[in-house]
């Protein structure tokens, strides 16, 4: 608490911008936020995540354990059926067969790392799925899968590269969307027509009264390369992406608190069946396409979306609650806001 308490004060003058490209010593030695980590997260008015603190320091208890115990267990118990009343059949089935996977490995070959899970077709179409849900190993040459959190390459079924000229960004947006990836130029036109005609909407829902007019500035770029005052800002876009098409939009980095899921603010959802989910990843400084298999766990949606969307677009977070919770489950990010919002990436 003293070392966090110490880089708090630093924060203060601290630049933000620098918090995913530091080298601090407190960050890469103690496993503790930074000055940067920390001012990133006041830009933001979010909480430190969990995640930014190092295992070992999370395992250290503040409180006197007495006798309790067991009612806690039972607590927990109680706690574990309830989330898998709540899953449909599928999801639930995965996951009774990862617990007896876990409390005895010897009887099932999906817990080995160099072998998959067989799935119970052979089609790698988007047809309905047999009565296990699939969910394999990444593919080990899949460079891009094999830099993202560990507990997430599970879902990833793979991942498809785009050019790496300043605009990949919106060329993977631009591809998933149907327009192909040299429709990266419309891509920028419509998000800032969507902040453009949006304005009051999106001035309201950023922490930051300006960062309307610097995404604004960001996305009026069409030059063959752009640099890096150009490169798209995914988390502040994830939502004018999600509004604009209406759809959802996942969006993963190398941190597991960096992965979101956004959903359109205004209109109220459409039918599971014509729904549209589409996921990026920032890999380096690159963005990528990223596919899933189906049943994947659901990154948490930003506090900013559950404070500004509208009474009617509220249904889209219907269908992701148990996901969502599963998130927390298994890939093991703190529940509620507090993730690392990501920055300026190529």
């Amino acid at each position: 608490m003293e070392f966090i308490s110490g880089q708090l004060k630093c924060a203060e003058e601290a630049s933000h911008q620098l918090a995913s490209r530091c080298t601090c010593s407190i960050k890469i030695v103690y496993g503790l936020p930074c000055e940067h980590d920390l001012a990133h997260y006041r830009y933001y008015s979010i909480p430190i995540p969990l995640q930014s603190i190092d295992v070992h320091w999370r395992r250290l208890s503040m409180h006197v354990h007495g006798g309790n115990e067991e009612g806690a267990r039972q607590n927990r118990t109680s706690h574990v059926i309830e989330i898998l009343d709540g899953m449909d059949p599928h999801m639930r089935e995965h996951m009774i067969d990862k617990f007896f996977d876990m409390a005895d490995p010897s009887q099932n070959a999906s817990t080995s790392g160099s072998r998959i899970t067989q799935p119970t077709t052979t089609s790698r179409g988007r047809g309905r799925c047999g009565r296990r849900s699939v969910v394999r190993n990444p593919p080990i040459h899949d460079a891009y899968i094999e830099k993202l959190p560990v507990d997430l390459q599970r879902y990833i079924s793979h991942t498809i590269d785009v050019q790496p000229d300043g605009h990949c960004g919106f060329r993977a947006i631009a591809s998933l969307i149907g327009y192909s990836e040299e429709g990266w130029s419309q891509v920028r036109l419509e998000l800032i027509e969507e902040i453009q005609q949006n304005k009051d909407l999106y001035d309201q829902l950023y922490p930051d009264r300006n960062l309307v007019a610097n995404l604004l500035f960001s996305l009026n770029w069409f030059e063959p390369w752009a640099p890096e005052m150009y490169w798209m800002d995914s988390m502040p876009l994830g939502i004018v992406i999600a509004s604009r098409y209406n759809l959802v939009l996942h969006t993963f980095g190398e941190n597991i608190a960096s992965c979101f899921t956004h959903l359109p603010l205004r209109s109220p959802p459409v039918p599971n069946q014509e729904r549209r989910e589409i996921a990026i990843a920032h890999v380096g400084n690159h963005f990528v396409q990223v596919f899933l298999h189906p049943h994947y766990s659901v990154p948490p949606i930003p506090t900013w979306w559950w404070q500004h969307s509208s009474y009617e677009a509220k249904g889209w977070a219907t269908r992701y609650r148990t996901r969502v919770h599963l998130w927390y489950e298994v890939i093991g990010a703190p529940s509620g806001p507090g993730a690392e919002f990501g920055g300026n990436i190529d």
